[in-house]
């Protein structure tokens, strides 16, 4: 039994699809990039991300390196290392799939959301995918909660220009029960600005 189920596996391919492209250590792996967003202080980023790579040098000999074995915390470099897993960019995985290369052929403008723009978007999430099939000359518009500093990256891989959503400073629960009409507010005004400059 324990031999067939050994075989099973040998001839098994997983094939991975990640929404991001971090590696699993340094300054864009999962502890930095993740870890803050699931509440690990700054000063603790250090000396986790540093656990993390002895764990698998000390256990295979290496950390891994490739694009996306950061995502989910580690789990692509889990499924890498454990399980001889494929690890594809999501994105264009999905992108494909959907033929957005035709869907934007004929596009005068491009319209995409995010939850926050910051540095991770430019790792492979989904608005950048999509910028890169605006035809020349096309603007892509990211409408998005909020945004940080670090997005001002986003601006040399295809986005033309950012709007938050979020109208004033609430209470989490506030602005989450008032997301619908800062959606609304928000393309409302990209909407203005779109038909005041196709004069």
């Amino acid at each position: 039994m324990l031999l067939k189920y050994l075989l099973f596996w040998k001839k098994l391919k997983i094939r991975v699809i990640s929404d991001v492209e971090n590696p699993l250590c340094g300054e864009n792996g999962a502890t930095a990039i993740f870890g803050p967003q699931k509440g690990l202080p700054s000063s603790e980023i250090e000396k986790v991300d540093g656990q993390l790579a002895a764990f698998f040098k000390r256990h295979f000999g290496h950390v891994p390196e490739e694009p996306g074995s950061g995502a989910g915390g580690g789990m692509g470099a889990g499924l890498l290392t454990f399980l001889s897993a494929e690890l594809n960019p999501g994105i264009e995985f999905v992108l494909e799939r959907l033929e957005m290369r035709k869907a934007c052929a004929d596009a005068d403008l491009i319209i995409v959301g995010e939850g926050r723009m910051d540095g991770q978007t430019a790792q492979g999430k989904a608005p950048l995918g999509v910028a890169k099939y605006a035809p020349q000359g096309v603007p892509v518009i990211a409408i998005c909660g909020s945004v940080t500093e670090d997005a001002k990256e986003l601006y040399t891989k295809g986005i033309t220009a950012i709007f938050p959503s979020i109208g004033r400073v609430a209470t989490l629960s506030e602005t989450l029960s008032e997301s619908a009409s800062n959606l609304e507010r928000t393309a409302r005004n990209v909407a203005a600005v779109w038909k005041g400059g196709d004069k």
